[in-house]
């Protein structure tokens, strides 16, 4: 559904530096190699966006945007190698690759790990019906509304952080991911290698990408 990969693009956009904070356990950095085989794609998303030489109005239009933004600048081919890799989108796979967590052999952190990613497209699937919806819609439906619409316009990277875990994951299991972002900030601020990396790819803006 068109509207399901505009919510993952708005996402993902506005909360990229969020996510490479909480993907990991607490304590746990992302790892240096994630310059040349996790690093941020939400910039490239935004300098293409801005440039205008897209049209975004099919799935197939979102599709080819975030493949573009996965292109090696020098060569016609894709580049696999970041935080959330489209790549093999509308392929025999047809799959989503979430590369943004360390290697680990914690099973409680791959469980984690997974609840948080398939959080985040649950939660583009069920706006996408509500945002389709023919009707008046609930309570529960206008909050989920309010809370995508304020994670993509807020600047406070502490209201972001609230507002994606109100849309993905239960209110009981937020601690979780609320301890590892307060707790790997710190840490970031500390670790200037990867505190430039993530700084420099992410995207600037805080808006949603259909808008610009």
């Amino acid at each position: 559904m068109k509207e399901s990969f505009e919510n993952l693009i708005d996402i993902w956009g506005n909360c990229e530096k969020i996510l490479y904070l909480i993907s990991n356990k607490s304590g746990e950095l992302p790892r240096k190699g994630i310059k040349n085989f996790a690093k941020p794609i939400s910039g490239e998303i935004e300098k293409i966006l801005e440039s205008g030489s897209v049209e975004l109005n099919t799935e197939e239009d979102l599709i080819n945007l975030v493949k573009k933004a996965q292109k090696y600048s020098d060569v016609d081919e894709i580049n696999r190698c970041f935080g959330i890799n489209f790549s093999n989108i509308g392929d025999e796979k047809n799959t989503i690759e979430f590369r943004l967590p360390n290697g680990t052999v914690d099973a409680t952190v791959w469980i984690q790990n997974i609840n948080l990613f398939g959080g985040i497209m649950k939660a583009c699937e069920e706006l996408a019906l509500i945002q389709t919806k023919q009707g008046e819609l609930s309570e529960e439906e206008k909050k989920l509304i309010q809370n995508f619409e304020k994670l993509k316009h807020s600047k406070d990277e502490n209201e972001k952080l609230e507002c994606l875990l109100k849309l993905t994951i239960p209110e009981k299991n937020r601690g979780i991911y609320q301890d590892r972002y307060i707790t790997n900030k710190k840490l970031l601020k500390e670790n200037l290698q990867i505190e430039a990396i993530l700084s420099s790819k992410v995207a600037k803006r805080s808006c949603g990408y259909k808008k610009i």
